[in-house]
């Protein structure tokens, strides 16, 4: 299973809210939560500046139910609970076990933050280093590289959140080290606490408006990302599930259970995730057909067509006549007929607008919202599978 996490923001909650949040997040597979002591020395309304009741309950009950705690901070707040680069004992005495610096401090600071003795994680603002690699190489020479974490900021303002492809290539960067890297998804319906002007807590900018499952699986995909955590505070309960299920989809024993693999060699897809994509189907479609095409996994070729992506798996079991030889729009779901003889049932997603031809049937289309999933399974990158919801 992927490793997932919440946010969590005391300034906001009650304590019994607090207790439900992480019970909920506990019961469904959750390892991180994240939070700051921050946000009151940053300006954020209706919050306090430090540690109160409230984050002192945060940080035991945490470690209570086995929890990694992140804790948000900058240089002001660690001297402000007694702290310092080369005093950690405060942090320690809290149980805080994962310390992500916002700011303030520098490449040598940070490296002896990283040889605390009480196996304190130090976890990098991925997002603002201006020279990353110099940091980290500070770090292999003058730290401990095994207490080093890294993860990128979010973006409460609408239009300031990252390139989908800049926030990936910084992962490469750490991951290339071997360095731990995290990033932040966010709720479509949890409440504005941190900014009532902006939409949803989010890392990159495109993932703003997407349902969480779809901003999770386009990371998940991507070995260079060990953990997502949602930046919103309060994930409704459905999306907080439809994460932890897709969280799994790294596991082809979990996999086996939900879909058929008969088709699959298991030696070929160890190690891929599997992405789930809506799609709408036709009407018209034979219901039989859509049954088998949603129970089945699926891999594309590595052989990758410039065209469109092709789902072998289905030929002859799928087997299908003639309907709907429509034009074969972009990211429509097109199923061979029995007119292209052998590969006959073969599902096709082409990449691009394509003629209609009598042997191709038009039978679905992939979600507007999911077409990034579509370019990712490209190369046998990733299994997939339909989903119509």
């Amino acid at each position: 299973m992927k490793e997932i996490g919440i946010s969590v923001y005391p300034d906001f909650d009650d304590l019994e809210t607090i207790k439900k949040t992480l019970d909920t997040a506990k019961e469904l597979g959750y390892k991180d939560i994240f939070t700051s002591i921050e946000l009151g020395d940053l300006g954020f309304e209706n919050t306090t500046i430090g540690i109160n009741d409230k984050f002192q309950f945060l940080f035991e009950y945490c470690h209570q139910l086995d929890l990694e705690i992140h804790v948000d901070i900058n240089d002001r707040m660690l001297k402000h609970i007694g702290g310092a680069p080369d005093n950690l004992k405060p942090v320690f005495d809290l149980k805080i076990k994962v310390l992500r610096l916002d700011s303030g401090f520098t490449h040598q600071e940070i490296a002896l933050m990283t040889k605390n003795p009480y196996g304190i994680i130090i976890e990098e603002n991925a997002s603002m280093l201006q020279f990353p690699k110099e940091r980290i190489e500070t770090i292999v020479s003058e730290g401990n590289i095994q207490q080093y974490y890294a993860c990128h900021n979010f973006f409460p303002l609408n239009e300031t959140g990252l390139r989908y492809e800049d926030a990936l290539a910084s992962a490469k960067l750490f991951k290339s080290y071997g360095i731990k890297v995290g990033i932040f998804i966010g709720s479509l319906y949890s409440s504005r606490d941190l900014n009532d002007v902006g939409d949803y807590i989010v890392t990159i900018e495109d993932h703003r408006y997407k349902p969480s499952y779809i901003q999770a699986m386009e990371l998940f995909v991507h070995p260079e990302f060990d953990f997502i955590i949602f930046g919103d505070s309060h994930p409704r309960l459905d999306e907080l599930q439809k994460v932890s299920q897709v969280a799994q989809y790294d596991c082809l024993d979990f996999l086996s259970t939900q879909y058929d693999m008969s088709r699959l060699d298991k030696n070929d897809i160890k190690g891929l995730y599997c992405v789930e994509i809506p799609v709408w189907f036709d009407i018209d479609l034979d219901e039989d057909i859509k049954k088998r095409l949603t129970h089945m996994v699926f891999l594309p070729r590595s052989d990758q067509p410039e065209l469109m992506v092709r789902g072998t798996q289905s030929r002859d079991i799928c087997a299908c006549t003639r309907y709907n030889p429509l034009k074969r729009e972009a990211y429509s779901l097109v199923m061979i007929n029995e007119f292209a003889n052998r590969y006959n049932g073969e599902l096709q997603i082409p990449l691009t607008d394509l003629p209609a031809v009598r042997y191709a049937n038009v039978i679905g289309q992939v979600k507007p919202y999911a077409r990034r999933l579509v370019e990712l399974i490209q190369y046998g990158q990733a299994l997939f599978v339909l989903k119509e919801d």
